[in-house]
Formats: structure tokens, sequence, C-alpha cells
């Protein structure tokens, strides 16, 4: 971050929203661009494998998953639901047709009712790995964590790991 105030280098996209608030303070004259988070805080689901080998599963999960909340206590802000950055052919959110964007709505019952039509109404055991390259990492597992297991009884467990190991 040192680099990024003294001009040493001028782009820096991994992170820097953590440093947005003190940036904008000693730093005026830096542009920032906000964009969505995107995968770098994103969930991999392990999709060969049961449950999450079922799409119903993973709409159940993202169904059930409040990610206002978790963006704004892990963040303090909202974040934006795409991949990373605005592309050709990206559509908003709400120019979606109600049926898709009730995917992204938080609606903890629908999500434990499509769970137990996906045949697991006591939830099931996962594991999230998480990356130990910034805290905030571990918190917004922690926060998924506890939605989870208090709307789905998703028995969940974190493991949080170095990031060269992370992404060996």
């Amino acid at each position: 971050m040192a680099a990024v105030r003294t001009g040493v280098i001028d782009h820096f996209a991994a992170g820097t929203w953590v440093y947005a608030g003190t940036l904008t303070q000693t730093n005026p004259e830096i542009l920032q661009v906000p964009c969505g988070l995107g995968g770098l805080w994103g969930v991999c689901l392990k999709c060969n494998k049961p449950p999450f080998s079922d799409k119903d599963v993973r709409r159940a999960v993202v169904t059930g998953t409040d990610l206002d909340t978790i963006s704004r206590t892990a963040i303090g802000r909202e974040w934006e639901l795409h991949w990373p950055t605005r592309g050709e052919g990206h559509v908003e959110l709400e120019e979606l047709s109600p049926e898709l964007r009730a995917q992204y709505e938080y609606d903890p019952e629908a999500a434990r009712a499509m769970l137990t039509k996906a045949g697991y109404p006591d939830g099931f055991p996962v594991k999230l790995i998480v990356s130990n390259r910034f805290p905030v990492l571990g918190s917004i597992a922690e926060l998924m964590a506890s939605q989870w297991e208090r709307d789905l009884s998703i028995d969940v467990e974190i493991e949080v790991i170095d990031t060269s190991i992370f992404w060996a």
C-alpha cells in the first residue's frame, strides 16, 4: 500500500477497497474506481459431488445467503453482483426477469423449502476453505457460516489457510 500512496505504482486492484477511506484522506488526488468484488470474494462450490452437484441446492444456498448484510457488516458497503467488471452483455440485476432476480434475493424460508425438496431437510456439513490474504475473508466466511447454520441448518467448518497453499 505504501507504493500506491507514494506513487511508486499507479494501479492496484486487489483489496484496495480496504484502504479506500484512508487513501481518500491522505491522497485525495488518487483516482478510485469502485467495481464489484467479483470472484476474489466469491465462494467456489465443489459441484462435482453432492450436495452441490444439485443445482437446486446451489440455488438454495444463494437464496439463503444475505449478501447485503454480509457486505455491509464485513466491508462497510454493498457490493455489486457481477464478475469482476461490467463487460459487454452484462445485464443489471434490476433489468433481469422477476424469476431470475428472485434467485439473488435473500429469502431463507424459500431456501429451506428448496433444500427440503432437494432432499436436505436437516441441512448437511460443508467445509469452507478461506485464504488468509485479507482478514476480511475470514469475516465474510464467518458471516456466511452463521447465516447458513441459523437459516439452513448447514453445519459449516471454516479452515483458514495461507494464500500460497490456497491457490496451489
